[in-house]
């Protein structure tokens, strides 16, 4: 089986477990046209984007100290990325070229795409917000994560392990893919959504499908020769990163949102309006 055949039908078993684990995804009930793909989707989407590009401005403490963990980390693996590349390429076999094939497959922009837009129908079709609301949130994480993921690229031409120029040979602001390699773009958008999905369910075997795919995606990036380990290693932290950033700023917005209720009983028949900020 094909490697785009094998990850659709995963993901139509993934979209399965999703419908019937749907009751421990967050389907606070509101009114029936909320989370759409409509213009409310776009603006929230600009906003964001500014939000995640702005807040490094206001970090201090935590923040501070968990990007200068990220960082070094980064930093201290690309002192070997060489090696690992060595060692990695060294045990490459037919078996596992085809299981990096797949793999790969979850972290490929059509893929992912079809997985969030197979969310948000599903989520239409069985008239569940929550699915819904995980699907678009989804959408707008990869969406921010692939923008800056590829500004980066841009500003930082590193050179991609195939280029033959070492793992220190970097060209700013060279429009060539062989001097795209930092961050994986795969890494990125793999775990841009399953930090999504994983924060709007309850369920542990989602979250481990989640973040197992997004993994495997990222290493198949250095079984293939096309990322250096760092790359993959800091590419996913953004992803990680953006996607907790879009959940974040979305739980603001629906602590702000108005709340209404009908409470009728024998004794007593009530409307209560409710704003939350």
């Amino acid at each position: 089986m094909r490697a785009h055949s094998f990850f659709t039908v995963f993901f139509a078993v993934f979209l399965i477990l999703c419908l019937f684990t749907c009751r421990s995804l967050h389907c606070e009930e509101t009114s029936p046209g909320d989370e759409r793909l409509n213009r409310e989707f776009v603006r929230n989407l600009g906003a964001d984007l500014k939000n995640v590009c702005l807040s490094p401005a206001g970090w201090k403490g935590k923040d501070l100290l968990t990007l200068t963990a990220v960082l070094g980390a980064g930093l201290a693996v690309a002192m070997f990325d060489e090696d690992i590349q060595e060692r990695v390429l060294e045990r490459r076999n037919k078996t596992s070229q085809k299981l990096s094939d797949i793999a790969s497959q979850g972290g490929n922009g059509l893929a992912l795409s079809g997985l969030i837009a197979g969310l948000y129908v599903t989520g239409e079709i069985a008239g569940e917000r929550g699915l819904r609301r995980t699907a678009l949130l989804s959408a707008e994480s990869f969406i921010i994560a692939s923008l800056l993921t590829s500004v980066l690229k841009f500003a930082v031409g590193r050179a991609r392990p195939k280029s033959g120029e070492g793992s220190d040979s970097y060209h700013p602001f060279a429009a060539k893919s062989g001097y795209a390699s930092f961050p994986s773009g795969h890494s990125s958008g793999a775990w841009s959504v399953a930090s999504v999905i994983a924060d709007q369910t309850d369920s542990l075997i989602i979250d481990v499908t989640a973040y197992g795919l997004a993994t495997l995606a990222a290493f198949s990036r250095v079984h293939d020769d096309k990322h250096w380990t760092s790359d993959v290693l800091l590419g996913s932290a953004l992803g990680y990163a953006v996607g907790k950033k879009v959940c974040a700023l979305n739980g603001r917005r629906e602590d702000r949102k108005l709340g209404f209720s009908l409470d009728v009983s024998r004794n007593r028949r009530a409307i209560m309006l409710s704003y939350s900020f």
